[in-house]
């Protein structure tokens, strides 16, 4: 009784315009940037229980300026060059379930960017005989495993987030789950990664 769903979170004014957008993110689409009210009041909270004590407290403090929507390698890679360049604070943000506290940040003066990788979330290879498979990061559980499992597959992964979170969110927060105990975590069946850095690109497979 003591807590009442707020009606308007006075969410800032961006400051980080369409044309902002246009002039230095040359290579990505207009529909790859958004700075909505909705969608800046959605990327400034997660799913977890501290996040929801903060909508209804009404006590959200980091909105984020732009939220950009990478659908390719490249895409990522020219983000991060004009971030780098800009000196813009890059988040990366998909699922949001946020149980370790992943989203959380200390609030300053920077610009601020959301990347959110949903839109990355192909199968890329699959390899039969030694049976791995290769993924983008910004896949949720359930489309993984439903790829999967119509070739006869699992990866075994199974936390109490998995309709909430992507493959990139599990290895960057090195994820357990449920099943943990028979298949073991997440770092456990990742065998290579590939990782884009302001400054290249790091490979590495066991």
């Amino acid at each position: 009784n003591d807590f009442k769903i707020p009606t308007d979170f006075n969410v800032p004014n961006p400051r980080f315009s369409k044309d902002d957008f246009s002039s230095i993110f040359i290579n990505l689409k207009r529909n790859q940037f958004s700075n909505s009210d909705e969608d800046r009041l959605k990327y400034a909270i997660a799913r977890s229980y501290h996040d929801v004590l903060k909508v209804f407290k009404n006590a959200i403090v980091n909105y984020p300026d732009f939220i950009l929507f990478p659908e390719s390698e490249e895409d990522v890679k020219h983000i991060l060059a004009v971030c780098n360049a800009k000196d813009i604070k890059l988040i990366t943000y998909s699922g949001g379930s946020n149980v370790t506290g992943a989203t959380s940040r200390e609030v300053d003066n920077k610009m601020v960017a959301i990347l959110n990788m949903t839109r990355m979330k192909s199968l890329i290879n699959i390899d039969e005989k030694s049976l791995t498979a290769t993924f983008e990061a910004g896949i949720f559980g359930p489309e993984l495993e439903e790829i999967l499992n119509k070739k006869g597959y699992t990866l075994g992964h199974f936390p109490q987030s998995f309709e909430f979170s992507t493959l990139g969110g599990w290895i960057a927060t090195r994820s357990a789950g449920q099943e943990s105990g028979l298949y073991g975590k997440i770092e456990d069946m990742v065998l290579g990664l590939k990782v884009l850095c302001p400054n290249g690109v790091i490979e590495h497979q066991d």
